[in-house]
């Protein structure tokens, strides 16, 4: 390594490392996840939006899918897996 990158006398202070940028998620796709919730949301009310999130993820962010697995009571066999993980 290049000496002015990496001084021993900071090593175990951890300022040597250099921080890695915190992975941002694009406003477009926040937008979009949150189009995809509200439309989930319009079928079948009455679940948070973290829980319509996880099965968004789980169908690969299908709406169709996670509306069908509400409707088939699919979602609360793929909910309790995850609280037991």
């Amino acid at each position: 390594m290049h000496p002015e990158l990496f001084n021993r006398s900071t090593a175990f202070l951890g300022k040597a490392q250099p921080k890695h940028p915190r992975h941002k998620i694009s406003p477009l796709i926040c937008f979009r996840v949150s189009i995809q919730v509200q439309s989930v949301r319009e079928v079948v009310p009455g679940h948070s939006n973290n829980e319509i999130t996880l099965v968004l993820q789980y169908y690969d962010y299908s709406v169709e899918h996670a509306i069908q697995a509400y409707l088939e009571g699919k979602e609360q066999s793929f909910l309790r897996f995850l609280a037991w993980r």
